[in-house]
């Protein structure tokens, strides 16, 4: 399952308070997050997304959960969308408004090396 784990002093109840919806267009791949819901204990999060690629939509939830010293990013086990190249690159999206919560964040464990810079 691919994920992203951002280390430092950053929150998924920061992001939910923070979060405006997103949508653009980038080498013939439409991405969107639409919502976002924060569960009652503020320590995790899913973000309504789609993804159009070739004309195929996609809608799954990017599921946030607070750890202790950051924030894991990953997809909702339930919604199990198509692992294409869009959805990594939402993830990695994510993930990095995440890490731009605070300067001693940084990118820990993931299986998306190749889309996460920085």
């Amino acid at each position: 399952m691919p994920h992203v784990i951002v280390d430092g002093p950053c929150s998924v109840e920061q992001y939910y308070t923070t979060f405006r919806p997103t949508g653009y267009q980038d080498r013939g791949i439409v991405f969107k997050t639409t919502e976002c819901f924060l569960n009652s204990r503020r320590t995790e999060a899913l973000v309504d997304s789609v993804v159009v690629e070739g004309g195929r939509p996609q809608q799954f939830f990017i599921w946030l959960i607070q750890r202790d010293g950051g924030v894991m990013i990953r997809l909702l086990p339930a919604t199990d969308p198509e692992k294409t190249e869009g959805i990594k690159r939402l993830i990695v999206h994510v993930a990095a408004a995440i890490k731009a919560q605070h300067p001693d964040c940084r990118y820990g464990n993931t299986n998306l090396q190749g889309y996460v810079s920085g």
